[in-house]
């Protein structure tokens, strides 16, 4: 009986869970403005993050106790430090938020996967700022993508930026999203 319990108790967990981890909404319409919103913001923070703080600082503050080996490795290039963090464990973090190309876009400035290992960048840490006066409008829809186009105020100016929201199985995620700051240009 205390098996039955239990199994019930996880199930009911694991679908509360499920409900939670993404935005979603009710309607037969689709998205709504309102979680379109609460979506890019939560973009826009975790873009903001990785430009402004120092990614072993990010990893740590996002997976736990991470320790990080300052030797550097070059990887096609880039120095890159290694950590005891495996790299799914960040993509999973981020596929809460994002997919497709904006997920592959996010996890490809400040990290790398080598043989599942997640290795990070030694350089970061800027002045933070953030966005205020966000407005978000839909400018056109196709099956389960969503066009929108959000306009806020950064850095003292009036700043436009297109997104894509899609309705994955695991609810909406950006797939796309052309809000990059200067410092994470260079990837």
């Amino acid at each position: 009986m205390k098996r039955i319990v239990i199994c019930i108790l996880s199930l009911v967990l694991c679908f509360y869970m499920a409900a939670c981890s993404a935005p979603t909404d009710s309607g037969g319409e689709g998205i709504t403005d309102t979680v379109a919103k609460e979506l890019f913001e939560k973009a826009t923070n975790e873009i903001i993050t990785l430009a402004t703080e120092e990614p072993t600082t990010v990893i740590q503050t996002i997976l736990g106790d991470v320790e990080v080996i300052y030797e550097e490795n070059h990887i096609d290039g880039v120095a890159y430090y290694e950590t005891t963090a495996k790299y799914k464990e960040l993509h999973d973090y981020y596929s809460e938020i994002f997919t497709g190309d904006a997920l592959d876009w996010i996890l490809s400035t400040k990290f790398a996967d080598v043989d599942g290992t997640l290795y990070c960048s030694p350089v970061g840490g800027a002045s933070s700022w953030s966005i205020t006066n966000l407005e978000v409008a839909r400018t056109d829809q196709n099956d389960d993508k969503y066009i929108y186009e959000a306009t806020f105020d950064a850095h003292e100016e009036t700043t436009t930026s297109q997104f894509t929201i899609e309705n994955t199985e695991n609810g909406y995620r950006i797939s796309g999203i052309n809000y990059i700051p200067d410092l994470l240009k260079d990837k």
